[in-house]
């Protein structure tokens, strides 16, 4: 029996010469359960006027990893003909998971104004101000001084279980 996870993409426009956002609704992370039958991921774009991914093989691709998986976890992505969605199989059977999943990064475009929209899939500085502890190694990478730098809290990722 096919299993297919629709993940619902709403895109949030960016201040003026910055891209906008692309915030998936995974909830966390979309959790897979390991299958023999490939599991179909589905992304759309819900209520999102001119807005379209970008085409997989396009230079500014509308969806490529930020952690590469090993080959054969996941097929190469598909776009459907209007844009509005991007299709994906996950056919990972073994036990070769990333610790915190596989994150992606999609990408689209408003075919009118051109504006780009993206997922966030970075390491971000913290909000100015924040208090910094100097004295002490707080994250232990050996260094001291706390290292404020934290993932983006719309990382999106694909953990297999």
């Amino acid at each position: 029996m096919e299993v297919i996870h629709l993940l619902k993409v709403k895109a949030k426009k960016g201040q003026p010469g910055k891209a906008g956002e692309l915030d998936v609704d995974d909830s966390g992370g979309l959790k897979v359960k390991r299958n023999t039958d490939p599991i179909v991921i589905v992304w759309w774009l819900k209520d999102s006027g001119n807005i379209v991914f970008e085409e997989p093989k396009a230079v500014r691709q509308g969806f490529n990893w930020f952690n590469s998986p090993p080959p054969g976890v996941f097929s190469g992505p598909l776009r459907s003909a209007d844009g509005k969605r991007l299709i994906l199989d996950d056919c990972n059977i073994a036990d070769n998971d990333a610790p915190n999943g596989w994150i992606y990064v999609l990408r689209a475009y408003d075919t009118v104004t051109k504006e780009i929209y993206e997922t966030i899939t970075r390491i971000v500085d913290p909000p100015k101000g924040e208090d910094e502890d100097e004295d002490e190694d707080q994250d232990g990478d050996g260094c001291e001084g706390e290292d404020k730098r934290k993932k983006a809290t719309t990382n999106p990722a694909i953990i297999n279980k």
